[in-house]
């Protein structure tokens, strides 16, 4: 395991220091915690590298893509309005 060590700024640490208490942890746990979500959560780049993906594999121009989107997007707003 890496041990590693922050130099915070006060108000943080006690910021993280009243959250680790009030989730029942002491703040190394509830830091690594953050981390270990943070890690978890997929960035929109890769939540989308497989749609990008089959655009480029699909070989339609981008204009005719940007049409396409701008199309469902405006009926997705007329459906919403309704």
């Amino acid at each position: 395991m890496t041990m590693l060590t922050l130099e915070l700024p006060l108000e943080t640490q006690t910021k993280l220091e009243e959250r680790a208490t009030k989730s029942g942890q002491d703040i190394q746990m509830y830091v690594l915690s953050l981390i270990h979500r943070d890690i978890a959560t997929p960035t929109l780049r890769e939540l989308f590298a497989p749609v990008r993906e089959q655009i480029q594999a699909s070989g339609v121009p981008d204009e005719t893509l940007e049409q396409e989107l701008a199309s469902a997007l405006s009926e997705v707003r007329k459906a919403c309005r309704a």
